[in-house]
């Protein structure tokens, strides 16, 4: 009798139970779905040149889109912490990256683009293959121009052979210590600086400041590092003239819009 009731029972309300997990399901799946893709179409280019200093700790990774869509990396960390940067910023099905730039070969720099030669297939591959007055023009009008190291430079010091790059508005420096190799033609007009060396206290003087004149300062530096990084003089220095300091090692991930 009860092998009977139990058979009732499901003939009854086994197929509408059925239905109704397969129609929850198909709902479940719509909703995530479409969460997903909402998310990835904000990754799509806004016809804007995006910067966004990525946060790997005591290091530089710096990503830009350019209006049209076009994928830079400049320096890539010291691990393999850039590529959830690129993921959040960059379509999962957009796999690859039109240039890479290293300023310089330490491994707080260069580690992660190891990683992301791994993960994507890179474009275009710079390093020590740029001198200074070298200017490339992307297919959408953003401008990289080379301000740094002039050709013929020798230093033993691998930190002041770092690329300095010149990206529309935006002044990307690598380690170069700005108090050692001085002005530069191309240093004005800046409305972005990333400053160099993650804010070492040898890394700016007052003149090169004056001359750059930065609207904002970007510091990417590991929290509570063990250098000391960025040091209270550069941030002295910064906060006389006024300038917007913004810190990876306090805030993370830093996105901005020139």
């Amino acid at each position: 009798m009860i092998k009977n009731e139990l058979k009732n029972l499901i003939s009854e309300y086994g197929p509408r139970v059925n239905r109704r997990s397969i129609s929850l399901g198909i709902i479940i799946f719509i909703i995530i779905f479409s969460v997903v893709i909402t998310g990835e179409l904000k990754k799509l280019p806004n016809g804007k040149l995006q910067v966004v200093f990525c946060d790997v700790g005591q290091g530089d990774a710096i990503y830009l889109k350019t209006p049209k869509g076009l994928d830079i990396l400049v320096d890539g960390g010291p691990d393999n912490k850039v590529l959830s940067c690129l993921g959040r910023h960059m379509p999962f099905w957009d796999r690859k990256i039109e240039m890479v730039f290293l300023t310089h070969p330490h491994s707080d720099h260069q580690t992660g683009i190891v990683a992301v030669r791994q993960r994507y297939q890179v474009g275009e591959y710079f390093a020590n293959n740029l001198t200074a007055g070298d200017k490339i023009t992307t297919i959408d009008g953003v401008i990289i121009t080379v301000l740094w190291p002039s050709a013929g430079w020798q230093t033993d010091d691998t930190n002041n052979t770092s690329l300095v790059l010149k990206v529309n508005n935006i002044l990307l420096t690598g380690d170069a210590a700005l108090s050692v190799i001085g002005p530069q033609d191309g240093f004005g007009g800046v409305d972005i600086f990333k400053v160099p060396h993650h804010g070492s206290k040898t890394s700016l003087d007052e003149t090169v400041l004056k001359l750059i004149s930065p609207k904002i300062a970007v510091i990417s530096a590991g929290k509570d590092n063990s250098f000391g990084h960025p040091a209270p003089e550069t941030i002295s220095l910064l906060e006389k003239y006024g300038t917007k300091i913004r810190r990876t090692d306090l805030e993370g991930e830093i996105i901005l819009t020139p």
